[in-house]
């Protein structure tokens, strides 16, 4: 009788990885067509926090955590993640140091300003404490 469950339970693994890929297949056709035809709306869509048994989680946190890399490394996903890390100004390092002499405020408030500004703060910190 084990044979037989374990043959059972081997049938519905089997069942449930072909769901999964299925399904992702279609996430990521959906967020194809989504992307070529509005790209705000599918940025507005991966950016909504969605609640689900009082947890409250955005789809991207919800996919890195499934670690679902296809579909983080979509150009949709790609794109919100760069329009979040540089606050909507260009991604590029050399044009952002560009856009931060005459947008400050949008460059100021960039996920990616505080980080290297941390980075920078941090690395003086350990070169004070080694002498």
């Amino acid at each position: 009788m084990s044979v037989i469950a374990r043959l059972k339970d081997e049938k519905l693994a089997a069942k449930l990885k072909e769901q999964a890929q299925d399904f992702r297949g279609r996430i990521l056709s959906m967020m194809d067509n989504l992307y070529q035809t509005d790209e705000t709306l599918a940025f507005e869509i991966l950016d909504e926090p969605d609640v689900v048994w009082t947890i409250q989680a955005k789809p991207l946190s919800f996919v890195y955590e499934s670690k679902m890399y296809d579909i983080i490394a979509h150009p949709c996903s790609v794109g919100l993640m760069n329009k979040i890390w540089f606050n909507g100004l260009i991604p590029s390092g050399t044009r952002f140091i560009k856009d931060f002499l005459k947008q400050h405020r949008e460059a100021l408030c960039a996920p990616c300003f505080h980080f290297v500004l941390h980075y920078v703060r941090k690395s003086k910190i350990k070169t004070i404490y080694k002498e």
